[in-house]
């Protein structure tokens, strides 16, 4: 059996404008002033970004805040721009065909929190409620989200993996590596030959 491992925020979709503007929004909502320079990615560290805007490191409680504030700012951008995501169709459509194989088994990573990734998906017409998956919830290090669908994954079926694969931004390579997985940068991913040989066991994403 294959793991073949898609990172929603930076291989399926591309939403970091958006995901920016939210940060600074939240953290605005914590200082009571607007932040002095854009929001650094997201998708890399959430309590590293949100360092950067304050101009120093937050306690714990500051994170906590400005992370519930970012949900919510980033809800309501995701229902009125929704056209600022940048889906990866092309990888969409791979993933879809993947999970048809009764050789594959198709997971989600996200470096958001499981309550943003479900939003993003939502925002996508993604339907991941049957997908294994680790977020940020399962640790903020990229190695650790790893791990977690890893572990999830050989849980939930019982067996060993002949091979794992991650499909995601460079930021990923190396906790990958560290992790045992196959990087792929979602480019380079190749999508021919890639087909169903088997009537699909598993919900579909979309």
């Amino acid at each position: 059996m294959k793991l073949m491992v898609f990172d929603l925020d930076t291989a399926l979709c591309q939403s970091s404008a958006m995901e920016g503007l939210a940060l600074c929004q939240a953290v605005e909502d914590l200082t009571g002033t607007p932040p002095s320079m854009d929001a650094p990615p997201v998708f890399t560290q959430f309590t590293s970004a949100v360092a950067t805007l304050l101009g120093r490191e937050p306690t714990s409680e500051e994170v906590d805040v400005v992370r519930a504030r970012f949900s919510v700012h980033l809800r309501r951008q995701m229902m009125i721009r929704t056209g600022v995501i940048d889906l990866n169709v092309r990888l969409i459509e791979t993933m879809n065909r993947l999970m048809g194989r009764r050789d594959t088994v198709v997971g989600l990573v996200s470096s958001c929190c499981s309550r943003v990734m479900q939003l993003k998906a939502r925002s996508m017409g993604l339907v991941i409620d049957a997908v294994p998956s680790a977020t940020l919830d399962d640790g903020e290090d990229l190695f650790d989200i790893l791990n977690a669908i890893r572990t999830r994954v050989k849980r939930s079926y019982g067996f060993r993996f002949r091979e794992a694969t991650l499909v995601a931004d460079a930021v990923w390579q190396p906790a990958a590596e560290r992790s045992g997985f196959d990087w792929v940068a979602p480019s380079e991913f190749p999508v021919s030959g890639v087909s169903v040989d088997a009537p699909a066991s598993r919900k579909s994403l979309v």
